[in-house]
């Protein structure tokens, strides 16, 4: 396995937070690990049927000014044990605003049919209310993945907890990729004939 050096992000004071990284054998388009883990050691408790499911740590900010911080990158003190955090983790943030954002402009540069949830994340980013929210809220991503091991969320999750504390943080959430566990795509407007 190789190393390679990835820049995570440059704050706008000039610094350049790079780290070493081991290179990783990913697809992103099924977002699971390339291999069958045969040799994978499993933690204790852990079976092939929960090890199957991959995660996601979201977080919201407790105001819109630290979210505009967050999202620019700003070198300020009450974000360096924010940004500390996701440096030991390999871990970039996406605003949930600018995801669905880049959704819509993609849904509309390649043809909305294509997209099942533009209407919805339409109406989402034109609602005043729901703009403010997404706005503060954040996926992490670890190595450039949107989804990762249980135990990666895990440690992230315990990372981030003081953040909570502290009041920087309002919010954490854990998410999954078992589809029980995930509400369905809203269904679309019929056809009026």
């Amino acid at each position: 396995m190789g190393v390679k050096v990835r820049r995570l992000f440059t704050c706008h004071c000039g610094q350049l937070l790079t780290q070493r990284v081991p290179d990783l054998l990913v697809s992103e388009r099924s977002r699971l690990a390339i291999g069958n883990g045969v040799n994978r050691v499993r933690p204790e408790g852990e079976n092939s049927v929960t090890s199957q499911w991959q995660y996601q740590v979201r977080f919201d900010v407790n105001d819109s000014a630290t979210a505009e911080s967050v999202r620019r990158k700003l070198c300020v003190p009450a974000l360096a044990p924010l940004f500390d955090i996701l440096a030991e983790h390999h871990a970039a943030l996406k605003c949930q605003f600018d995801a669905f954002a880049e959704y819509v402009a993609a849904a509309e540069e390649h043809g909305v049919e294509n997209y099942p949830l533009y209407q919805w994340t339409k109406a989402t980013i034109e609602n005043p209310t729901k703009k403010e929210k997404y706005l503060r809220s954040f996926t992490v991503y670890v190595d450039d993945r949107e989804v990762y091991a249980k135990e990666i969320a895990d440690a992230l999750e315990a990372d981030l907890q003081p953040l909570a504390t502290s009041g920087l943080i309002t919010r954490i959430s854990k998410y999954d990729t078992n589809p029980a566990n995930n509400p369905q795509s809203p269904q679309r407007p019929r056809e009026r004939g």
